[in-house]
């Protein structure tokens, strides 16, 4: 809009103390209580010859900063003429133009509320800059999946883990809490410490964080005392520090209160570390408070750092080969769902596995699992061993296998899986036939030989022994760890086979995620990445005693290691809110990963539960992530409502399971391969309150060793469930049999008569 300027009732005069000529841009009046302060416009003179004037400030009876001939022509005049604040030209036309913008401002407002405007956004790996033209929710389309084979530095099979987006805040500094502070250093608040010098050597605090080349970066901190310094180095992928080209404000910001210093990142920029320390030439009491470490070259005021965050706890995968058909993970009605098309299957100890042998085969031996695949393309497999190399996929008759490494996924088989493993991987020997716990330990990462001669596969005859398939051999050319107790654990670093098919029917299932992802009007620095965890409970471990620290991830605390190697962490959490109150140590020789928190023990509350969420450092695929923000208000109103009704929506589902899990119904399966009810007590299953699942029924027409029906995830057992129960036989009557429950649900009758049987009232805790 146009500068407007009050009336003053009735257009009281002045008069103009000394002449003036045409140029003066400093006026003395008479009485310049009369005219508009601290600025304004007014008229010298009358009638046609009239000159209007502008005037930015008025000290006394002088008005300054006069723009002459505003409207006129600027003349000379003498003292005593008229000054007055008349209704003038530009009033009017001021008036209309204003006027004019509103009614096109109100128009253009709207047509934006009659039309939802949307941009589409897509999201690339890594870090980047993303302007928004309003403050809105970013909604998801689609992220679809894709399928490494032995990439990122890992062994097997690898998809689309957990990916997530976060939106950085306009603050890019977190809380002291997450700096690596020197031993002097103590945090006072989030934002706050204090330290005395040491006088004897720089006294490092440090962050690093990720950053682009080519921006603008600002660090602005308050400063208490006169040794301290600030400095901002832009880092390369290694983090060594590149020579800066463009900066600006102090090149070592020092002293007391607010400094700033801003730089231009170079080409090869990936981090950015801020160090704020006191010098080595003093011994004094300092502090810093308030970082902030934002886009562009000119001060904000400080906010504490404020992310937001989409994450999800999925895999997603695709063809291998070609990238084709890839599962889609999507929003509807709020929620996130993946529309499968491939399944992973981890082949470790757990499974079922059986020998296979009645054709016998030199140099190798065929293995089979009792695994329900009937969901699956015949021949669409990918298999991986713990070396990483692709199996062989076989197609023709198994009965004629001609190799190790050969693998077999048809679901017209009676045994839909069937594999082949070398005697010299497993250290059986030809003559040998394992037992199914045998080969459980060698997919748990054990090889068998000879006790005494660790390069003689075992024939039969003599002492078995079993040492560790996956790690370096001893300087004896010897297995590590071996012994002759049959091995029941696998260990970290062994690397299971893998097994990816194609589904012959695509299905839909519901995303485990967490957050809602904004954008800020402007810019934003966004990351798009994978494998994060999310709200793992923490386990801390007394370290050094009860006057010492509470530690979680660190590996001389065994039972404080979290599930998977830490890159870093992202959040804390006490009691599900989130809590500041951990130290994170960047110390990779102590640590599980890059990582581990502390806090002094007598400050740690052992009647909570802590959890934290954080990033794997074992790396998979990163794929973009496509959605679309509002780009006008229509949209926002839209955004908002939806919001609103999903969050309404999703309190009456959490209350809707609240209830269904307080009082959990009985739920009755799909009955497969031709066994059914009994009719007079269907087969049924529930879960209770506490995690175990009862089953209970008859059924009839069994077919010993074949799944009866599954049990979704969620209602299975972490591994293999037996339990005996009661068959019953056309004339033999009522005797035991043995019914399994396999870790991927799969509930079948492996012995007993075939005619009944009762299932009674089982119950096992259910872990996966």
């Amino acid at each position: 809009m146009e500068k407007m300027y009050r009336a003053i009732p009735n257009s009281p005069k002045t008069e103009i103390v000394s002449a003036i000529d045409g140029v003066v841009t400093e006026i003395e009046v008479a009485d310049s209580s009369v005219l508009l302060k601290p600025e304004g416009i007014a008229v010298i003179g009358n009638g046609e010859a009239a000159e209007t004037i502008t005037y930015a400030s008025v000290e006394g009876n002088i008005l300054k900063g006069c723009v002459r001939g505003f409207q006129g022509t600027a003349k000379a005049w003498s003292a005593g003429t008229r000054l007055a604040r008349n209704f003038t030209a530009y009033d009017h036309d001021t008036f209309i133009n204003n006027i004019e913008k509103n009614k096109a401002d109100i128009t253009a407002l709207d047509n934006r509320l009659d039309t939802s405007d949307t941009d589409e956004i897509t999201l690339q790996p890594g870090l980047q800059v993303i302007s928004a033209q309003r403050d809105a929710r970013f909604n998801l389309a689609s992220i679809e999946g894709k399928t490494e084979i032995n990439g990122q530095n890992r062994i097997g099979i690898i998809g689309v883990e957990n990916p997530y987006v976060i939106r950085y805040g306009a603050n890019l500094l977190p809380p002291f809490y997450e700096w690596t502070l020197h031993a002097n250093s103590k945090i006072i608040e989030p934002y706050k410490i204090n330290a005395t010098t040491s006088g004897t050597g720089n006294d490092y605090n440090s962050y690093v964080l990720p950053a682009s080349e080519n921006l603008f970066y600002l660090l602005s901190v308050n400063n208490a005392g006169s040794a301290n310094r600030n400095i901002l180095q832009p880092l390369d992928a290694s983090q060594n520090v590149l020579t800066v080209v463009e900066e600006g404000g102090n090149s070592i910001a020092q002293g007391s209160g607010l400094n700033m210093r801003w730089i231009k990142t170079p080409a090869g920029t990936k981090y950015i570390r801020v160090y704020l320390y006191g010098v080595n030439n003093a011994v004094e009491q300092i502090s810093f408070s308030e970082p902030m470490l934002t886009l562009g070259t000119e001060a904000k005021p400080f906010r504490p750092r404020e992310d937001s965050m989409l994450a999800f706890q999925t895999e997603l995968h695709a063809n291998p080969t070609d990238g084709s058909e890839p599962d889609e993970l999507f929003e509807s009605g709020g929620e996130y769902r993946k529309l499968a098309k491939w399944k992973k299957v981890v082949l470790d100890g757990s499974l079922d596995w059986r020998p296979n042998n009645a054709i016998p085969f030199t140099g190798y031996k065929r293995v089979t699992i009792p695994f329900d695949n009937s969901g699956g393309l015949s021949n669409s497999q990918t298999v991986t061993k713990y070396d990483g190399k692709r199996l062989t996929n076989w197609t023709g008759s198994t009965e004629q296998f001609t190799a190790g490494d050969q693998f077999a996924f048809n679901t017209s088989f009676t045994h839909k899986i069937q594999m082949t493993i070398s005697n010299t991987d497993s250290g059986w020997g030809d003559a040998y036939t394992p037992t199914a716990d045998e080969i459980k330990a060698y997919f748990m990462g054990w090889k068998m030989y000879l006790y005494g001669n660790v390069t003689q596969p075992y024939n039969g005859t003599g002492t078995r022994a079993w040492g560790k398939l996956g790690l370096p051999l001893n300087s004896d050319g010897g297995l590590k760890d071996g012994t002759t107790t049959l091995p029941t654990q696998s260990y970290p670093e062994w690397n299971y086979y893998q097994l990816l098919y194609r589904l012959a029917k695509e299905t839909v299932e519901p995303v485990v995620s967490e957050g809602c992802l904004t954008l800020n009007e402007g810019d934003n620095v966004v990351e798009v990445g994978t494998g994060i965890v999310l709200r793992e409970r923490a386990k801390p471990e007394n370290h050094g005693g009860l006057s010492s620290w509470a530690v979680v991830n660190h590996i001389g605390s065994p039972s404080s290691i979290l599930t998977y190697k830490l890159d870093k962490f992202l959040n804390f959490y006490k009691d599900d809110k989130p809590f500041y109150g951990w130290r994170v140590q960047q110390a990779p020789g102590y640590a599980y990963g890059n990582a581990y928190l502390d806090r002094p023990w007598p400050e740690f509350d052992q009647s909570v539960a802590y959890s934290v969420t954080y990033l794997k450092l074992d790396k998979s695929p990163t794929v973009p992530i496509s959605g679309v923000v509002a780009a006008n208000e229509k949209a926002q109103l839209s955004d908002l409502t939806a919001g609103v009704a999903e969050a309404l929506h999703g309190v009456s589902v959490l209350t809707m399971k609240k209830a269904e899990k307080d009082a959990p119904g009985w739920i009755m399966p799909t009955l497969l391969n031709g066994h059914i009810n009994l009719g007079r007590d269907a087969v049924a299953y529930l879960k209770d309150s506490q995690g175990f699942v009862h089953l209970k029924g008859e059924l009839a027409s069994i077919t010993l060793g074949t799944a009866a029906f599954v049990l979704p995830e969620g209602y299975r057992p972490k591994t293999v469930f037996y339990s005996g129960i009661r068959t019953y036989g056309p004339s033999t009557g009522a005797t035991m049999g043995t019914l399994s429950i396999g870790s991927d649900g799969v509930v079948k009758i492996t012995f007993g008569q075939t005619l009944e049987a009762s299932l009674g009232q089982l119950v096992f805790l259910a872990e996966q």
